[in-house]
């Protein structure tokens, strides 16, 4: 059985917010212990890029709602530059990816 998604247009788009890519971005792998027999890596976060992604994340999430997806692209001119930066920088990092 073939199962097609639907997404929702944005900006003449389809956007996705790519979890995987989000874990390894703010994530920061470090080697926890050295023991003869085995290593163990320990997964912490990396706080400064954490909060700037989750900041940007809440710009895109509550400035989104004045998008008209009629205009597509063009639409987005009016939208303060705090969303545009966002956006783009949560584009060039692969956090969000058009699908």
């Amino acid at each position: 059985m073939s199962y097609e998604k639907e997404y929702l247009e944005i900006a003449g788009g389809y956007y996705t917010i790519d979890l995987v890519v989000l874990s390894e971005f703010v994530g920061l792998t470090v080697k926890a212990k050295e023991d003869e027999e085995e290593q163990s890596y320990e997964k912490q976060i990396d706080v400064s890029k954490y909060e700037m992604t989750k900041f940007m994340l809440e710009i895109v999430f509550t400035n989104g709602d004045e998008i008209d997806d009629k205009m597509g692209i063009t639409g987005l001119s009016n939208l303060p530059t705090s969303y545009k930066m966002a956006f783009n920088t949560l584009l060039y990092h692969n956090i969000l990816k058009e699908v």
